[in-house]
């Protein structure tokens, strides 16, 4: 795939932008120069978010080839919302759910299960319930250079929503 993505090329790894959704959300592939996970890892914990987002530049032909994989996660919250102190929910005796049903049971919650999926594969992007739809960017004229963004080493990934920043997704692929 080549296409002028967003890209930025940042100290020891390399970040490629993928849009999808009519541009509503972004995948960004950040890949050490190195084959060091640890090091980028540790790299990012020193730096900010919006310096990597202004860093990216669209005056690239970027010549992407990013492996298949698929994550998939489960967690329990229940413990972890108590922990939290929401404990009336889930007590028979401080839940209040039995006005909110023609009933004399009394209702508490059982549960709280998230799960989440992040798909890439040659058909698209699927994360949770959304798929990839890529947008292209603007041609920049004459004199544009070409990158070569292969992911044939462990890389991060991660899942943004494009107006407020905000990072849905994150994770780290270790066998591409």
């Amino acid at each position: 795939n080549s296409d002028f993505h967003q890209y930025a090329e940042m100290d020891g790894y390399k970040v490629l932008v993928l849009p999808y959704a009519q541009g509503k959300y972004n995948m960004y592939v950040l890949l050490p120069d190195e084959n060091d996970i640890d090091g980028l890892i540790t790299k990012l914990q020193h730096s900010t978010w919006s310096e990597v987002l202004a860093s990216l530049k669209q005056d690239a032909m970027v010549h992407v080839k990013l492996p298949k994989f698929t994550i998939e996660n489960k967690y329990d919250l229940k413990e972890t919302l108590m922990a939290l102190g929401l404990v009336k929910p889930f007590s028979p005796l401080g839940a209040e759910f039995d006005k909110m049903f023609d009933s004399d049971e009394r209702f508490v919650i059982g549960e709280v299960i998230q799960k989440s999926k992040i798909g890439v594969s040659e058909w698209g992007t699927e994360a949770g319930s959304v798929t990839v739809v890529t947008e292209y960017g603007a041609d920049p004229g004459d004199g544009y250079r070409e990158i070569n963004f292969h992911a044939d080493h462990p890389f991060m990934f991660i899942i943004g929503e494009e107006t407020s920043g905000t990072i849905l997704f994150e994770g780290v692929v270790t066998r591409p």
